[in-house]
């Protein structure tokens, strides 16, 4: 779809991989292996390369309280399950990241 990706294998090579490179926007797994959604939410918000950069969030069951704590930021986009392919590249073509870099 014209964007650059850049794959990570769990939450901490994806932090890793943040502080090394200016992303337009994260996509992450709430159950990412090593350091789940929410901390991994956390620890990116805490880097300063974080203010210009949309992070989407997927789960696989609605949750409430997490939708909750995410809508406290703008910046954050979570989506529940079950979605499909064509759901998640139209969250991410209204963000306006057309060929950003995405992790």
């Amino acid at each position: 779809e014209g964007h650059k990706v850049i794959k990570a294998f769990d939450g901490l090579d994806g932090i890793h991989k943040f502080h090394n490179a200016k992303f337009d926007l994260v996509l992450a797994n709430l159950l990412v292996p090593k350091v789940t959604g929410k901390k991994l939410v956390n620890q990116l918000k805490g880097l300063s390369q974080y203010m210009s950069c949309h992070l989407v969030i997927c789960g696989a069951n609605r949750d409430a309280v997490l939708e909750e704590y995410f809508s406290q930021d703008p910046r954050i986009h979570y989506l529940s399950g079950p979605f499909n392919k064509e759901v998640l590249l139209h969250k991410i073509k209204n963000l306006n990241t057309r060929g950003a870099n995405v992790m």
